[in-house]
């Protein structure tokens, strides 16, 4: 996939393999989104490992490379519809950080479920969840490596638990 280059304000500057924009530690866009239930509930994925060494983790429905010259926002809602069959409204745009570690910009987004999730024909997603956000936090705490490390940075910023 193709993805765009961005300098250090977020502003794009070329496009590139995503595996070289990588392997060069060069800034890029990415979309979360995490999509909420009432009374403190998030849906999150199972994805199936990569390879056999691997094991599966859990992570946000959408949790993606934004395509070069794709909308973020089109990308997250297209991605949220194919991976659960969820529409989300309103997709609010909660913030949009800088990851250094993985020099990313993550734009974050949330939004209330408008309907239940289904399991789809993505082979990548082995079950669909919905975690009260204080057992996430004990889970996350007791098992880390069974969640994501894109997880693990917006429980550590706060910002799954402010929803």
């Amino acid at each position: 996939m193709i993805i765009e280059i961005l300098d250090h304000k977020g502003r794009p500057i070329g496009a590139m393999d995503y595996s070289l924009i990588h392997s060069q530690n060069l800034n890029h866009y990415k979309v979360l989104v995490v999509p909420y239930m009432e009374d403190q509930k998030i849906c999150l994925i199972k994805l199936n490992p990569r390879s056999p060494s691997q094991d599966s983790v859990w992570d946000l429905p959408v949790n993606t490379h934004v395509p070069a010259y794709a909308s973020r926002e089109e990308t997250a809602l297209k991605t949220l519809e194919y991976n659960l069959g969820l529409k989300i409204y309103p997709l609010n745009t909660f913030m949009r950080i800088f990851w250094k570690e993985e020099n990313e910009f993550l734009c974050i987004y949330m939004g209330r479920c408008t309907n239940r999730p289904i399991l789809s024909k993505n082979p990548q997603i082995e079950d669909i969840t919905i975690f009260q956000i204080s057992d996430l936090e004990f889970l996350m705490s007791k098992y880390p490596n069974l969640f994501s490390k894109e997880l693990h940075y917006l429980m550590e910023q706060r910002i799954i638990q402010d929803i």
